[in-house]
């Protein structure tokens, strides 16, 4: 939990981490964005699963958390969906696997979306993983209209919460290191 009256000292690696966890959430927002914008133009989505699937590798890559169990679960929400999305894409399989990766993938976001809410209250983040959720399972039921617009609703959840992030100093995501579990 993040806690805005400690300032912690930064150093560089502090700097270029929070940087690119920042960086991480505008590219999932671009990514979700794109993602509805190519479903409702019936364009390739490629580019857009790209940015997201970049995005939150690196915001998971570089989340500043105090307890390590959650840590833990975020990360392995992350890199079990790229693991089975490698997987699907390897070999002819169900396209349930294909589904299941990309839901890893957004529960590891709505992972960091939650725990945004719960350190800023950015009052139109705590919605955003509804949104995330829908458009995982209407994409499975090839819903898409739909999925497009529960796509880009997470798209402006998301950008809204990295809207928010990049106007903060860089030591409200680090917080006080005295409460982190090593």
């Amino acid at each position: 939990m993040a806690h805005p009256d400690h300032v912690e000292p930064l150093d560089a690696f502090d700097r270029m981490t929070i940087r690119a966890y920042r960086a991480g959430l505008v590219l999932s927002a671009g990514g979700l964005l794109a993602a509805g914008g190519a479903a409702l133009t019936e364009r390739s989505g490629l580019p857009a699963a790209i940015a997201l699937l970049a995005g939150i590798v690196l915001a998971v890559g570089n989340l500043h958390l105090y307890d390590k169990r959650i840590r833990w679960v975020v990360s392995w929400l992350a890199w079990s969906g790229l693991v089975l999305l490698g997987v699907s894409s390897l070999a002819t399989l169900p396209r349930e696997l294909s589904a299941v990766a990309y839901g890893l993938l957004l529960a590891a976001l709505s992972a960091l979306l939650i725990k945004e809410w719960f350190c800023f209250r950015i009052p139109v983040v705590r919605w955003t993983p509804v949104a995330l959720v829908a458009a995982v399972v209407l994409s499975y039921l090839d819903q898409t209209q739909p999925a497009a617009v529960a796509h880009l609703l997470g798209g402006l959840g998301t950008g809204a919460l990295a809207i928010a992030k990049l106007r903060m100093p860089l030591t409200h995501d680090l917080g006080d290191r005295s409460h982190y579990q090593i």
